[in-house]
């Protein structure tokens, strides 16, 4: 039987919890073969969390006898933790990727150097094989027994409205409280700012999506209309700017490269058509009688009078090709018989080469729908 009663009292004086945090490493590629036993440090100097509740890890490695591989994680304050023990009938031996959680390091500081350790639990010449392995923390700025913090003061809430207090600044990413003493972090603004999303210059870049660098080092969000392009806000459809579908390039001989969504000057033997860079004499290149379609590869391949565009002439329909141009049947310059008569007004069929023609040369009438030269 419980006391209802006696739960809801203590309920109103319960304390809380301050707001957890967590900090994760990335994944740290090692790559790294030993017999007894083979090791991986990495050094956490970045991470607000001051009291740990629990760790993840997460290793991927490879044993020769996996039965005898154990695995422990070691905190900057000497505590050696095993999260993998010695698995008496586990005989397989490729590659494995786990995640493991603790709290046996329940209270600490994570400031220092964490070590992942692979062993041999019998001491034997056991190929081992670490490839990678994560740090993940999870904790908070101050002593959970102590409750949740006040707005304001160190581990309690911030934001634009609520400033912190007593030398600390306003931790961006979690907007908590903080001493920032944190490893490439910068105050800006009272906010305690990781580089790259606060503090620029030429070696660190901003990492804001559409930001630059000004001139006071700080990363500024390009306005509307603008976008980031290399370290400065450039105005959208200008040379070297950010193109789209619905962002044109306004430069002449620019065009919108599909692959980096800039506006690019087609190069020397290039030309725009149809919104797209092409080579002059390839397929959907540009092509004129001084410019004749490449056919080494698409014989097919001709120009078409209209575009001025090599197309594959096989693949239009009631087309030819006639002198390097795909040409509309009964079209001028286009192929004509006694099948198939020329279209255009006052045009006529040349009976020597089967050609339209317009019929208006000195010596020459149009006959039965053919050009025929001296008939009175």
């Amino acid at each position: 039987m419980m006391n209802a009663k006696g739960l809801v009292q203590k309920a109103t004086k319960w304390k809380g919890v301050p707001s957890k945090m967590t900090c994760n490493s990335g994944r740290i590629q090692v790559n790294k073969c030993c017999t007894r036993n083979v090791n991986s440090t990495y050094f956490v100097d970045d991470c607000p969390i001051q009291h740990l509740e629990h760790v993840q890890i997460y290793v991927s490695c490879e044993a020769y006898w996996r039965e005898h591989t154990e695995i422990h994680i070691v905190s900057p304050q000497g505590t050696d933790t095993r999260i993998l023990r010695q698995r008496k009938q586990d005989y397989a031996t490729g590659r494995f990727s786990w995640t493991f959680m603790s709290v046996h390091t329940w209270g600490e500081n994570p400031k220092g150097d964490w070590t992942v350790r692979l062993e041999d639990f019998l001491n034997c010449d056991n190929e081992m094989t670490l490839y990678s392995w994560e740090l993940i923390l999870h904790g908070t700025v101050t002593d959970p027994a102590d409750g949740t913090p006040k707005d304001g003061i160190l581990g309690g809430h911030c934001d634009k409205n609520i400033q912190c207090g007593d030398g600390t600044n306003c931790l961006l990413s979690y907007n908590i409280c903080v001493n920032c003493t944190l490893a490439e972090h910068r105050v800006i603004n009272n906010m305690c700012v990781k580089d790259g999303y606060g503090y620029c210059n030429t070696d660190i870049p901003c990492q804001v999506e559409n930001a630059w660098c000004n001139a006071d080092n700080t990363c500024e969000t390009c306005s509307d209309g603008y976008h980031a392009i290399d370290g400065f806000c450039k105005q959208d459809g200008l040379l070297g700017a950010y193109c789209d579908g619905l962002t044109v390039c306004v430069d002449p001989g620019a065009w919108c490269e599909p692959d980096t969504d800039r506006c690019l000057l087609c190069p020397s033997g290039y030309r725009i058509l149809e919104g797209v860079c092409e080579k002059d004499g390839a397929v959907y290149g540009y092509c004129d009688t001084h410019i004749p379609c490449d056919t080494t590869k698409t014989p097919y391949l001709a120009c078409d009078p209209v575009t001025s565009m090599c197309i594959n002439c096989r693949q239009t329909r009631q087309h030819r090709i006639i002198n390097g141009f795909c040409i509309k049947d009964g079209a001028i310059g286009g192929f004509c018989s006694q099948e198939i008569s020329c279209t255009k007004s006052g045009s006529s069929c040349d009976a020597e080469f089967n050609t339209c023609i317009s019929c208006t040369m000195a010596g020459y009438r149009s006959v039965n729908g053919y050009c025929l030269q001296g008939i009175v």
